[in-house]
């Protein structure tokens, strides 16, 4: 079982978990899920953590078992760690 985590961010803030779900999928398609269920209205299979959780877009980000990526306008980008605090 995978732990699959929704950051978002406003405005060059520091990410906030907003929800998260578990998958038996591989990472592709557990990043495919979380889009997914954050972008559908009753968020199906959705924990959520975050009186404010929205649809994923841009410059999001989903941890998929520790590794991060982050949300393009195409597909995703993995980091090679979590997002920089803003400075």
């Amino acid at each position: 079982m995978k732990l699959v985590e929704i950051y978002h961010r406003k405005d060059g803030s520091e990410p906030v978990r907003i929800a998260y779900l578990a998958t038996e999928a591989e990472t592709n398609q557990a990043l495919t899920e979380a889009f997914a269920a954050t972008n559908n209205w009753d968020h199906t299979g959705l924990i959520t953590e975050h009186p404010l959780c929205r649809s994923t877009s841009v410059g999001d980000y989903v941890v998929v078992d520790g590794e991060w990526f982050e949300c393009e306008r195409a597909g995703w980008k993995k980091l090679p760690r979590g997002p920089q605090r803003p400075t």
